[in-house]
């Protein structure tokens, strides 16, 4: 066969649809809780000494100094924007407003010079061109291309979802978070089973399972932009690992520095008592090895991904299950990248239900959309009345946040919303302007519960503080260090040296798991209480020497 009827085979092969609409769903859901809980804190570095400068010369002369409130603002807007997509069906224009907003937030400036927030913006173009489909159109049994989710799928989701989030709760007792959330349990200890269990979801909201197995697997449908999706990460993937190709990597150099604390404590371990099949290693051994690994694993993830395009088109059970089994590498490599603590922003989330959607066998995707399909109902829209609660819920919901740029976002978004709704009324399509209403009410209490349960707040307003106050603005730098202090849900830290490990709230043992957590890990480990209390203080002591001169 030439090379090129194998490009074109592999471009224009079928894959099944319950694949691209599981993945945007959950990149939708996904984005927009990060966009306030780890994107939202930077934001406090825009437009500082009025200077800036944009990823492209011509942005520059056209858009106007960002701020903290512009780029806040635009976060929270797209947040509110993605979370509403991701509840219905998809509308194009939405997606593709969403992927120009998320291009320009990280091209408005240099400070965001992430190369997976460059990844994300193709991700979102290629989502643009995915096939609009309901859940109902994967799993009603009358439409073309669809069947039902067989019973013997209801009975594995409940097992693995019994065993994912029971040892999601487990770890999460041990974690670092001040609630428990979803967005926290990923990629922590037991975020595997939850992952898997995650698709499987949906079957056990249908209420109970099809006694009949389906006669026929569904039809592949030719979706051009899913091998290029999974084509652009596998370039990502192949350019990282070129990159460690580097002596400072090689040699385990540059790992040993990012090593955290259970890292550094398997190291001693494998120095000390060894482990199973691997024995004794030195230190400098030890990482060594872990780095070589870490490029083999991201060149077989390039081959699982370019083979992952062709797996609904295999025929043979075995070479499909072969493809499947290489979703152990992009799946290892992010589980652990996780536990050692890279400072990757959310980017392993991302990849890690990428892996689920793309390998998992596409009848537990159906059983997840078979749920959605049960929770959309069997009638679409829903009253007018719904339309009125979701823009007083949008602009509600940019209230309570309390960041800069939040009331604007909200009013944005309801004003949006309202035009939306009026275009639907002169198409004379009423239910559909409720439908949006309804997700709308649904985007406002998501975004809302992902920033407030996270420190995006206290993070934002401690470097706010600490800018102004460095400035010379005392007034300025009062004010956001009594918010950061408000905000501050985790003050009880394990530290090492002048970092931080691993912080607790209150809810999860607070200062007395800290010093046991700090006491456990050895010698090198410390314990303080990370808050802004003290420097509130001085600056407030600062203000009242001044105001009596």
């Amino acid at each position: 066969m030439s090379g090129e009827g194998l490009f074109g085979r592999w471009l224009f092969g079928h894959v099944d649809p319950v694949r691209p609409w599981a993945l945007q769903r959950g990149v939708l859901v996904l984005l927009a809780c990060d966009l306030v809980v780890d994107f939202l804190p930077h934001g406090g570095r825009y437009g500082i000494g009025a200077f800036n400068v944009a990823h492209f010369a011509w942005l520059d002369a056209i858009q106007p100094l960002p701020t903290p409130a512009h780029y806040v603002g635009i976060c929270v807007l797209m947040a509110f924007l993605a979370a509403g997509l991701a509840f219905g069906r998809p509308t194009r224009a939405g997606l593709g407003a969403l992927c120009l907003l998320f291009t320009w937030s990280w091209a408005l400036s240099m400070l965001d010079s992430y190369q997976h927030h460059y990844l994300l913006t193709w991700v979102l173009l290629c989502m643009v061109a995915f096939p609009r489909l309901r859940a109902r159109d994967l799993t009603h049994p009358e439409l073309p291309g669809s069947r039902p989710a067989p019973s013997r799928d209801v009975a594995l989701g409940g097992v693995l979802l019994g065993l994912g989030l029971g040892l999601g709760l487990l770890e999460a007792a041990k974690a670092p978070f001040a609630f428990l959330t979803l967005f926290d349990l990923l990629g922590r200890g037991g975020g595997l089973l939850t992952l898997l269990s995650l698709p499987l979801l949906g079957a056990l909201l249908m209420g109970r399972g099809l006694r009949e197995e389906a006669s026929a697997p569904s039809r592949p449908a030719s979706i051009p932009a899913w091998p290029l999706l999974l084509g652009s990460c596998a370039v990502v993937y192949l350019w990282t690992a070129v990159a460690k190709l580097e002596p400072d990597w090689q040699s385990g150099a540059a790992l040993e520095r990012l090593a955290k604390a259970d890292l550094d404590a398997l190291a001693r371990e494998v120095a000390g008592a060894g482990l199973p099949l691997i024995g004794r290693l030195d230190r400098a051994a030890f990482f060594t090895q872990l780095a070589t690994a870490t490029v083999a694993l991201q060149l077989v993830t390039v081959v699982a991904l370019v083979a992952a395009a062709t797996q609904d088109r295999i025929t043979s059970r075995w070479r499909r299950t072969l493809v499947q089994l290489l979703g152990l590498a992009p799946l290892t490599f992010h589980l652990g990248a996780e536990r050692i603590g890279l400072k990757i922003g959310w980017f392993s989330y991302y990849m890690l239900l990428l892996v689920v959607v793309a390998f998992a066998p596409a009848a537990w995707l159906r059983a997840f959309a078979a749920g959605v399909a049960r929770l959309e109902g069997r009638r679409e829209g829903a009253a007018e009345a719904w339309l009125l609660v979701g823009t007083f819920a949008l602009v509600g919901a940019g209230v309570v946040l309390d960041v800069p740029g939040g009331k604007a976002a909200g009013m944005i978004a309801a004003l949006g919303l309202a035009a939306s709704a009026a275009v639907a009324m002169s198409r004379k399509r009423p239910r559909r302007a409720g439908d949006w209403g309804r997700r709308a009410v649904v985007a406002a209490g998501l975004v809302t519960l992902a920033l407030v349960n996270s420190e995006a707040r206290f993070d934002y307003y401690r470097f706010v503080g600490g800018d102004h106050r460095r400035r010379g603005e005392l007034a300025a730098a009062l004010v956001a260090y009594e918010k950061a202090n408000r905000y501050n849900l985790r003050p009880h830290c394990v530290t090492r040296g002048s970092s931080d490990v691993e912080c607790y709230g209150e809810r999860f043992g607070g200062e007395a798991r800290a010093r046991r957590r700090a006491e456990a890990l050895g010698p090198g480990y410390g314990y303080r209480r990370r808050s802004r209390e003290r420097n509130e203080a001085e600056v407030r002591e600062a203000l009242e020497a001044r105001g009596t001169r």
